[in-house]
């Protein structure tokens, strides 16, 4: 029934020790870079002498696989050479398993040699996986060690990145530490420096406790400078994340030059439950194209995903190992999101020897103090440079007591021939305004918009209509959302906003009139919100704070930019936790660790994953629109031909399927999971668009 181990192949051209070994060599290499304990290295060579096991079973072949392409369990066959009643050699081995390991390790193990080509489920098609889950449930659910349990995880992704570079003879594979130093970052300004200014942001950032809070007023250069916070704290890797994918891309560029090409983007997480024979594709396409990068600029979302174990976490969460990791525009984030973000930071901070920057120009003193309290900071971990706010007066507003909508016409005619920015609290607005522009003939070329749902190919070209428009100074109009606020690097001399959270405001703001002091006109007109919809991003808390400072500092009420800092401070640590402590309960983190033990995946399409994110817009995902919903003809052939082209890749080359993943990325869309229904899976990615959704050239809809 069983073969002898050194006769099969456990890959093309691979004979099982031959893959044993690899693995773990390569896997005692990446223990080592993380420093993990001892033991990692046990549980790593047992898997790694194991894993395969069930290749050695007599029904399973390599080549008779290759040539039907039919899925061979033999991560199944492998939990049953352990159990085998007819084999008595195959009980002593059991036997010396639960006498080498402790009896919790000895189970966890066999679990997951179990579940080494899927997610952590906890359901099985066969008796003997079934007894292990069994097994393992009733191990979690009594006391057991929190940090072991995270550590044999660990160690099992670190196996599995070993184990894709073996499969696909990437045997040099190494993983590497960034280049943190001074020069790099005189790279990333790029410009002409302010010297002294440049040595404050030295002197301050390098001195900081291992995690700080850094408030300065736009323009400070605070992005551009904030790897100097790891110069002198040896991290593993550095995290980079921004708020949208637009301030991905802007901030990618300049740090791809100064550090010549070594980071990454995005960071894709979703990783579903995918076919056997596709999984080394995706694998490998991760390893390639994130794993091995150093720096790596992504979103808080694609962090919580990873935190709260959505797929094959297992991939990702050593990645953030000894890690450092610069949360860019803290401000923005929901209470919800701040809530996980806080409580995973709190969680693993001192087992992963996290160091962390939070960064905001607007950061109310409720929300620092908010930071300070819950992470058990000192005071000295606060960083404020605000103090520049006090010597400008940028803008001047007219309160509108209508609908953007309403009112949007009357304004572009008083504001003719000058620039123009129109930003929406949603999407959803956003795309009606468009609509709206695009039946007033005289703006017909003369107007864009720009928002998260677009494929990459339609956003990289909007951002370059948007900045060859602002070099020239030539006459538009943009529609636009919070993507606004942080992405783009351009200066209006007109703003129409519906009214938001003050921080959101402050950073609207912050794009009329950029590089000016004083204006004594009105430049800015903010109108009702249409909040009459779900998932609004803002609370009526919120709105209500940030119409009361609307109304005191209108027209010359605003003597200078300070007096909307005092109005932002004004919101309180107590109010900050109230909002937090109510929005939180959409979501239960205790009922999710008794749930999943911090072992077992999480589905998107989990009704708990559903109640995480229906309220608001919260965590996205990136989504291929079905062909079926795309109204570009030209895209839609794209996506068609690429979907087909992926359905049948039997005969097509591994480089050529490599290929064919980063052409999905290029076509896919960040959407919210609340979107998410039963959906077709493309190697990993949801393909979204049943009836009542559009992609157009206005983005992604829902009509």
């Amino acid at each position: 029934m069983w073969r002898n181990p050194a006769e099969v192949y456990t890959h093309e051209g691979k004979k099982f020790d031959e893959h044993v070994e690899e693995i773990i060599k390569l896997g005692n290499s990446f223990l080592t870079f993380y420093q993990m304990p001892a033991k990692c290295f046990d549980w790593l060579r047992f898997i790694a002498e194991y894993h395969d096991i069930g290749k050695t079973h007599k029904d399973w072949e390599l080549r008779e696989r290759e040539k039907t392409k039919k899925r061979i369990p033999h991560s199944l066959y492998s939990v049953e050479y352990f159990f085998d009643p007819n084999n008595e050699q195959k009980l002593q081995k059991l036997q010396k398993l639960f006498g080498k390991f402790s009896k919790e390790e000895a189970w966890l193990l066999l679990y997951l040699i179990a579940k080494h080509h899927q997610s952590f489920t906890d359901h099985a098609s066969d008796d003997s996986t079934r007894m292990v889950i069994r097994q393992v449930r009733n191990l979690l659910e009594k006391e057991y060690s929190w940090t072991s349990l995270i550590q044999l995880v660990d160690t099992f992704g670190l196996f599995k990145l070993a184990d894709v570079c073996s499969a696909g003879n990437k045997l040099d594979f190494r993983l590497s530490k960034p280049l943190v130093d001074e020069s790099v970052v005189r790279k990333i300004i790029g410009h002409r420096i302010d010297e002294k200014r440049f040595a404050q942001q030295k002197v301050v950032l390098t001195n900081c406790p291992d995690i700080a809070i850094l408030r300065a007023y736009t323009g400070w250069g605070k992005t551009d400078v904030s790897m100097l916070f790891f110069e002198q704290k040896s991290v593993s890797r550095i995290f980079y994340m921004f708020p949208t994918i637009t301030a991905i891309n802007k901030f990618w560029n300049k740090l791809e030059e100064a550090v010549s090409g070594n980071v990454s983007r995005f960071f894709h997480l979703y990783l579903a439950e995918i076919k056997d024979e596709d999984e080394l594709i995706e694998n490998f396409f991760y390893i390639r194209n994130f794993a091995s990068f150093p720096y790596i600029i992504t979103t808080v979302d694609q962090f919580l995903l990873t935190f709260l174990q959505v797929g094959r976490y297992y991939l990702r969460r050593p990645m953030f190992r000894n890690s450092g990791i610069v949360v860019d525009e803290v401000h923005l984030l929901t209470p919800l999101m701040l809530h996980l973000l806080i409580w995973f930071l709190k969680k693993f901070r001192e087992l992963y020897q996290l160091r962390v920057l939070f960064m905001s120009a607007t950061l109310p003193r409720g929300l620092s103090s908010y930071l300070l309290s819950e992470l058990g900071l000192q005071k000295n971990s606060l960083l404020d440079f605000s103090q520049q706010y006090e010597n400008k007066r940028r803008i001047m507003w007219q309160r509108e007591n209508k609908r953007i909508d309403e009112v949007l016409e009357k304004i572009l005619e008083a504001s003719g021939g000058r620039r123009v920015l129109v930003v929406a609290n949603t999407v959803e607005k956003a795309i009606q305004l468009a609509h709206k522009l695009e039946q007033i003939k005289k703006y017909e070329e003369d107007f864009n918009v720009i928002h998260a749902r677009f494929v990459y190919e339609d956003r990289r070209k909007k951002e370059e209509w948007i900045h060859q428009r602002n070099q020239q100074n030539l006459p538009h109009v943009l529609v636009s959302t919070q993507v606004c606020e942080v992405s783009l690097d351009v200066n209006y001399d007109v703003l129409v906003t519906e009214l938001a959270s003050i921080p959101a405001l402050i950073q609207r703001f912050g794009r009329v009139n950029r590089y000016g002091e004083k204006t004594e006109e009105i430049n800015v007109y903010v109108t009702e919100p249409d909040c009459n919809v779900e998932r609004y991003p803002y609370t009526s808390q919120e709105l209500k704070e940030a119409g009361k400072m609307i109304d005191e500092l209108e027209g010359e009420a605003l003597k200078s930019e300070k007096m909307m800092l005092d109005f932002l401070d004004q919101v309180t640590e107590d109010s900050l936790r109230g909002t937090i402590e109510a929005e939180s309960k959409n979501f239960d983190l205790e009922a999710w660790e008794e749930a999943f033990h911090y072992l077992f995946s999480f589905k998107i399409s989990d009704e708990k994953m559903r109640k995480l994110v229906n309220y608001r817009e919260g965590l996205t995902v990136e989504a291929i629109p079905h062909p079926d919903c795309v109204q570009n003809s030209e895209l839609r052939d794209k996506i068609r031909s690429l979907i087909n082209r992926i359905r049948d890749t039997q005969n097509r080359s591994f480089q050529e399927k490599l290929r064919e993943m980063g052409n999905l990325l290029s076509v896919s869309v960040p959407v919210p999971v609340w979107w998410f229904k039963e959906a077709e899976e493309i190697w990993g990615f949801p393909v979204i668009g049943e009836e009542g959704k559009i992609y157009g050239k206005y983005g992604f809809e829902r009509l």
